[in-house]
């Protein structure tokens, strides 16, 4: 939802969904199709889900990098977030 307040297109999209969130990487599949991976664990290959927190960590980077903030090397994706946000917060007030 950052990405949409911040009007940053993410290279790969989320599809909110609940609890049966994913993310799709376009061209990634064979003949260049999409192919999704699972924001969540139950009933799903490790594999593709581990995939989908990676990615979702290089989306976190992304918005970072739109803003102008550089994410932090070896800090975990909600420490980044976090940081995009406070920058995000601080610039308003």
């Amino acid at each position: 939802m950052v990405s949409k307040y911040l009007r940053v297109p993410l290279r790969y999209a989320i599809f909110h969904n609940a609890s049966r969130s994913c993310l799709h990487d376009n061209g990634s599949g064979p003949n260049g199709s999409a192919v999704e991976y699972p924001l969540y664990k139950r009933g799903v290959e490790r594999e593709r889900f581990e995939r989908a927190v990676h990615l979702l960590k290089k989306d976190i980077e992304q918005l970072m990098h739109a803003r102008g903030k550089s994410p932090a090397k070896g800090s975990h994706m909600l420490a980044n977030l976090k940081a995009l946000l406070n920058h995000e917060t601080s610039s308003v007030l």
